[in-house]
């Protein structure tokens, strides 16, 4: 897409969450954020693999598509960024990689604000390449993160856009995405996500137990 026209001091509209609001011709209703290190843990098909030394950054939406013709993804590059999370999301083309020893060697990081995302339709866990006319899609915007240390709070800024002509050939579109909207949700990690934190404290606090009592028969 163009260039984001950001302001100096816009003018936000303070969003919530579960109401339906306009950008160009798709309504979105944003519900609710999560962090997972592997969404698709245990699904034999995998569209989404295990982030490596970072996790997915998840935004649960519905998008409606609201004009007359089908809607490109395209269209959905521009309409939201996240805010203030601290500028640690990898770069679309340059992935974290394993090398031999299994350490992580990272690639690039751009800034929050530039952080790039793909949209999933969770029905059948792939990319969303279109929006049909009248269609409603359940979908997650993804963002790739490195590190696991995320704000509990997370804070999300919208962008609408102007139909307009082109200068150059006339043609009509969609243009000038605008900062226009601020959303914060509470950030918690994911169903499954806990429940994998949780298993991998009970047994960090049974490995300990056993130590403690190793220590105890050794020095008791």
């Amino acid at each position: 897409g163009l260039a984001r026209a950001e302001n100096k001091a816009p003018k936000l509209e303070k969003l919530q969450a579960g109401v339906e609001y306009a950008y160009g011709p798709l309504r979105i209703t944003f519900i609710e954020a999560a962090w997972d290190k592997d969404p698709q843990d245990g699904q034999t098909e995998r569209q989404i693999y295990p982030s490596v030394g970072g996790a997915y950054l998840m935004i649960h939406a519905k998008i409606r598509g609201a004009g007359k013709s089908d809607v490109p993804f395209s269209l959905l590059d521009d309409v939201l960024r996240v805010h203030d999370v601290g500028s640690m999301f990898a770069d679309t083309f340059t992935d974290d990689k394993l090398n031999d020893s299994g350490d992580v060697i990272p690639g690039e990081t751009v800034s929050d604000e530039d952080a790039e995302y793909t949209v999933i339709n969770i029905a059948d866990a792939i990319t969303l390449q279109s929006i049909g006319p009248g269609m409603t899609y359940d979908v997650v915007f993804l963002f790739n993160h490195r590190g696991t240390e995320f704000p509990d709070v997370l804070t999300l800024h919208t962008y609408n856009m102007t139909y307009r002509a082109s200068s150059i050939d006339g043609s009509f579109d969609w243009r000038d995405p605008e900062l226009s909207g601020q959303l914060t949700l509470p950030l918690k990690p994911s169903t499954a996500q806990q429940e994998r934190l949780d298993r991998a404290a009970q047994r960090a606090a049974r490995k300990a137990a056993r130590e403690q009592r190793k220590h105890s028969r050794v020095h008791g």
